[in-house]
């Protein structure tokens, strides 16, 4: 993936390739006057999931359940009007300002949690981190969708995604982009649930406006869902190709490639806003659960077997690493937390050119290193 910082400046030299977007949410306007955190300015390594805060509101102060339905009914009724986009959203990198990126108010994530899992007997932190998930992989698409046509888009010199807005009126969407993005949620959040919570969460897409409701075909066909990929970028480049009079073999080409779609992405690609409203609602606040240092790495025996055949030079770099990390949380620039097949397992680099692989054990009780070598070795050409 091409980093977004090159894309926004190549889109600067289309005539309205950066325009102004509306950073507000879709609805609950009030949502905009809580802080908020952008993960990618933390400097540390966001985990993925969230945790509630240690320092949350005791329950004297917090609102009663007759309250809080209150809240939750409003939700209902904008979910139901306006799908899941009505919880969270997704601001273009095709914005003329730099506040770009993925929103997620806290307040959205209690609400899913709650009337998706609130008879399941997973914990709290489960059912806040499976609710926080199905907004964060819905809009994740969205952000997939505008590198995938902003490719065709700078190809043609023309601003595609703005003149397919202008051809929207006020509350419409681009309805096969909408059943994608959930398709693509469902598809993602078949890896982290159980069968019961998958049936929960497709029945809340069920219950979306026309779109987001469409999703289960492409969900449970996967065939279908790569025809719908080359459906919302002909959707975005159709008028554009057409009065160019360019035909483009959208249907040919391997979206699945340009939407990585089975690509890990990195986080640093795409900004994830947290919204903390859950406070100033007087919910239990929810915060962006980030690693601490590192004190404990124990070696297994592959890892020392593959340490042993290293040069001195890599060998000395991984005791200054193992110093480092139980100094100071891990820097995220040299620490990533690895997605897909290898969720759950961490990437350390080991001076220049080699990287090691550590996995948390026991709830982060200690830290496992079972894997070490060069970038091309581990998986990180």
């Amino acid at each position: 993936m091409k980093p977004i910082v090159s894309i926004r400046s190549a889109l600067a030299d289309v005539s309205n390739g950066r325009f102004p977007i509306s950073k507000s949410p879709p609805v609950f306007g009030a949502r905009v006057k809580s802080s908020s955190t952008n993960i990618q300015e933390t400097g540390s390594v966001w985990t993925g999931s969230l945790e509630i805060s240690s320092g949350t509101l005791a329950n004297d102060k917090q609102l009663d359940r007759e309250e809080i339905e209150a809240i939750f009914r409003i939700l209902d009724s904008d979910v139901k009007r306006t799908g899941i986009d009505a919880l969270a959203w997704y601001v273009s990198f095709h914005n003329l300002d730099d506040e770009w990126g993925i929103y997620i108010p806290m307040s959205s994530v209690h609400y899913l949690a709650d009337r998706l899992f609130s008879n399941d007997l997973t914990s709290e932190n489960v059912k806040f981190n499976l609710a926080f998930n199905i907004l964060l992989k819905h809009e994740r698409f969205h952000f997939l969708a505008d590198y995938a046509q902003t490719q065709i888009e700078l190809l043609l010199g023309e601003p595609c995604r703005y003149l397919l807005g202008k051809q929207f009126q006020n509350g419409q969407y681009l309805e096969i982009e909408e059943a994608i993005a959930n398709a693509s949620m469902l598809l993602g959040m078949q890896k982290i649930s159980t069968r019961k919570q998958i049936d929960k969460i497709k029945q809340f897409v069920v219950s979306q406006p026309s779109g987001y409701r469409d999703a289960i075909p492409y969900f449970e066909d996967l065939n279908l869902f790569e025809h719908g990929l080359s459906e919302v970028v002909k959707s975005y480049v159709g008028i554009v190709a057409l009065n160019k009079n360019v035909c483009l073999p959208i249907a040919s080409i391997d979206w699945a490639s340009h939407f990585h779609a089975t690509e890990k992405i990195n986080w640093g690609d795409c900004a994830v806003h947290i919204i903390h409203d859950d406070e100033r609602l007087q919910l239990p606040a929810l915060v962006p659960k980030f690693l601490k240092e590192i004190p404990d790495i124990r070696e297994t025996k592959k890892f020392k077997k593959k340490y042993s055949k290293l040069a001195r030079q890599y060998q000395d770099s991984w005791v200054e690493t193992k110093a480092e990390l139980a100094a100071r949380p891990p820097n995220p620039k040299q620490f990533e937390a690895l997605v897909g097949k290898l969720r759950g397992i961490y990437s350390v680099r080991v001076g220049s050119g080699h990287r090691a692989h550590l996995k948390p054990i026991n709830k982060y009780e200690y830290w496992e290193a079972f894997e070490i070598g060069t970038h091309t070795e581990m998986g990180h050409d």
